[in-house]
Order: structure tokens, then sequence, then C-alpha cells
């Protein structure tokens, strides 16, 4: 009994104020609050700006530390990190796939001064510091300060192209969601996306759809590389309208 989770359901705020009022008193206090911004392992479902702001005043107003986890959003994005789109200021930010493009595995937790707390020793690794993955994190920085313009551009009209789809194929899918780069088709049934994953799986795109998460919608995910350009993106809708119109 010394640890609980309490879970929150994604934007019901009423789930907050019933956490803060049970655990925020004695023999109680809660530990932290952690939150995505865009949930991929949950259909690319989207956290409201309202509900986030919303649960950082009750973290302030409480003495509460904020952990956003952008292990999957960060780096997509001209602001880098999607919280500083919402306009956050978490007291931890987990990041970790997203930053490297995938290609090297490097965790790493920022903290503010605040929470640094951690003795130097401590916080080193014995693998030679991961150079190649800390390499990669500089100059995937580097290139999103140079291409500002260019990735908010490409994750806008990837966004739109995707919600064109919806439209044109209501009868498969339910709708969208995600934000630039991360977009999610949602299906009216499992099987219809299982067959449309595996569609675009022969033409070559590394696209899934969640099946084992019983609460979860069937939902086709997409994380396109941060440095396509609109060719790219045509291909790739293309594709999707090609293996939709199939099956429709």
């Amino acid at each position: 009994n010394a640890l609980r989770i309490r879970v929150i359901r994604p934007n019901v705020k009423e789930d907050l104020d019933n956490a803060f009022s049970e655990f925020e008193k004695p023999p109680y206090k809660i530990a932290a609050f952690f939150h995505e911004v865009v949930m991929m392992n949950y259909g690319a479902l989207v956290m409201a700006p309202d509900f986030l702001g919303y649960a950082y005043k009750l973290c302030k107003a409480h003495d509460v530390p904020t952990v956003a986890d952008e292990i999957q959003s960060c780096l997509w994005y001209p602001e880098s990190f999607l919280f500083k789109r919402y306009g956050l200021f978490p007291s931890i930010v987990i990041v970790g796939k997203g930053f490297s493009g995938g290609e090297f595995a490097a965790s790493r937790v920022l903290t503010t001064e605040e929470y640094d707390l951690l003795p130097q020793f401590g916080a080193l690794v014995t693998n030679g510091q991961e150079e190649l993955a800390s390499l990669s994190y500089l100059i995937t920085s580097e290139w999103v300060k140079e291409n500002t313009s260019a990735v908010c551009e490409i994750g806008q009209y990837y966004e739109k192209n995707i919600n064109d789809l919806v439209k044109r194929f209501p009868s498969l899918l339910t709708g969208a969601s995600g934000i630039g780069h991360l977009m999610g088709l949602r299906f009216r049934d499992i099987e219809t996306g299982k067959r449309f994953a595996e569609a675009m799986v022969e033409r070559g795109f590394d696209i899934s759809v969640q099946s084992y998460k019983a609460v979860c919608p069937p939902v086709a995910l997409t994380k396109l590389p941060l440095i396509v350009d609109e060719p790219v993106v045509d291909y790739l809708i293309k594709n999707i309208h090609d293996v939709l119109s199939n099956i429709d």
C-alpha cells in the first residue's frame, strides 16, 4: 500500500477533481501527475489543451510535480515539444525514440532545476554515454530549428489529407486523430482495419492497427519521418486512398 496508481480517463476533468479530493489529504499525498499529449498507444488520442491546463493548475495549487511523457511526440513539431504548444511547464519531461527519429535507442529524463536532485554519479551510464544517440539528438534539434516552417507546413498538409480521406470513405472510417506527422485513421471495425494494414504493408508501408487493447478503437497508426516533403506525403496518401478504395 506504499504506492497507488490512480487512472484518469483522458480529457475527463471530473476524474482529476475526484483524484485530488480523495488523495490530496492525509494520510495520502499525490506524488506526481503523468500524462502524454498524443496517446499513440491509445489510438492517437489527443489530450485537450483545456484538460491539461486544468490538470496543471490543480498540480500547482497542491505542489504536485507534473511529468510530460513525450517519448513518441517530441521533435515532430516546430516547438520540438508539444507541451510548449500547450503552454505547459512540466516539472519533468521524458523523451525517447521520437527525438532521434527512431534510429537510436536513447531515452532521457529532463528535469527543472528544482527536481535535479540525482547525485552526479547516479546520473552516469556505463555504455560510453551513447555518443551516436546523443549526436542524433543534437542533429535533429538543429534540423528542426533550421526548418521550422517546413515542419509545420508538412504536418498541417498531412493532417488535412488524412481528414479528407475520412470524408471520402465514411463507410470505412469514423474519424482521424493525432497532430501533424502523428496521425491515426479510425476504422468502423477491427477486421477492416486489419485488412487495410496488411495491404499497406504489402505495398511497403510500416503501418499497424492496434488490436490488442479491448477498450481502444481500431486505429491505424502512422508516423511520418521528420524530413518528408509534399511528394512523399502525396505518394503515401495515394496508396492509402487506393487501398481504401479496393476495400470499399
